[in-house]
């Protein structure tokens, strides 16, 4: 494992079988073929011999952000998202938010104060964090899960 990735694993950045981890420290190592995993799937994204522009056009039809700006994105989308997170900074969580205000769509942003990417890996129900944030977050999912046709 080379010396940045252990790093990050030793700060709690990644965690050793969370496919998300995985996925970070690829992106991280190897962001081109981070990127062809997430369009072409495990199956084929090695075959994928795909140039910078052609994968950023790719990329452009899986995200959100892209899809929601383009008028292709209509679910209720409520982001929890850490403050200080290192990996996929708050910065973007707030602009997806503002856009999801902008189109109308049901949503909003649960700012986690303090924390990192992948916080959620050691919270308990008795966690107080498991309770302002988590517990709002489950009863948004569910109340849209019912109201879907």
């Amino acid at each position: 494992m080379p010396s940045g990735i252990r790093e990050l694993e030793d700060l709690g950045f990644l965690h050793k079988n969370d496919a998300r981890s995985e996925l970070i420290a690829l992106l991280l190592q190897e962001p081109e073929v981070a990127q062809s995993l997430l369009l072409y799937g495990k199956n084929t994204y090695k075959q994928m011999n795909t140039n910078k522009m052609t994968r950023k056009k790719e990329l452009a039809k899986i995200s959100p952000l892209a899809r929601l700006r383009a008028g292709e994105y209509n679910a209720p989308t409520l982001l929890v998202h850490g403050d200080k997170d290192e990996i996929a900074p708050f910065v973007g969580a707030q602009r997806f938010s503002i856009e999801l205000q902008k189109h109308n769509i049901p949503g909003g942003l649960l700012r986690v104060r303090n924390t990192k990417h992948l916080f959620d890996l050691r919270l308990s129900g008795r966690d107080t964090l498991w309770q302002g944030i988590i517990v709002p977050a489950y009863k948004f999912l569910l109340q849209h899960l019912q109201t879907s046709p």
